[in-house]
C-alpha cells in the first residue's frame, strides 16, 4: 500500500466497516485517532506520534498500518498533488472523527 489510491480504498473499506459494524475500534485505535488529530489536521509527524503515543499495541489493529502508509507517502510529498492530498485529508478526517468517536 505505496500509494494514494491503495489509502483511499483502505479508508473506503474502514468506514464501510465501521458504518455496518464489522470494524469496531479497540481503545488503543480510539487513542491513535486522538494523539493523531490532536493538532487539528494529520500531517507525517502527526501520525508519527499517534503511533509512538500506542506503541506496539497499536500496530495490531486496522487502523495503523493506514497511517503509517499515509505518512509514508506525506514524507516524500514531492509527488503527491495538492488535490490528491486533499481528498485523502477528507477521507482520512472522517474516518479518524468516526474511530474518535466509537468510544463514546
Amino acid at each position: 500500500m505505496a500509494t494514494t489510491e491503495a489509502v483511499l480504498t483502505a479508508l473506503a473499506e474502514l468506514r464501510q466497516d465501521l458504518d455496518t459494524g464489522a470494524w469496531v475500534p479497540d481503545g488503543t485505535e480510539r487513542a491513535l485517532a486522538t494523539v493523531t488529530r490532536a493538532d487539528g489536521s494529520v500531517s507525517a509527524e502527526a501520525i508519527r506520534a499517534g503511533l509512538r503515543a500506542v506503541g506496539p499495541d497499536g500496530a495490531a489493529g486496522r487502523l495503523a498500518p493506514v497511517l503509517a502508509h499515509w505518512g509514508a507517502i506525506l514524507a516524500g510529498l514531492s509527488g503527491t498533488s495538492s488535490a490528491v492530498r486533499q481528498t485523502v485529508a477528507v477521507a482520512l478526517d472522517d474516518v479518524l472523527d468516526e474511530v474518535v468517536l466509537a468510544g463514546l
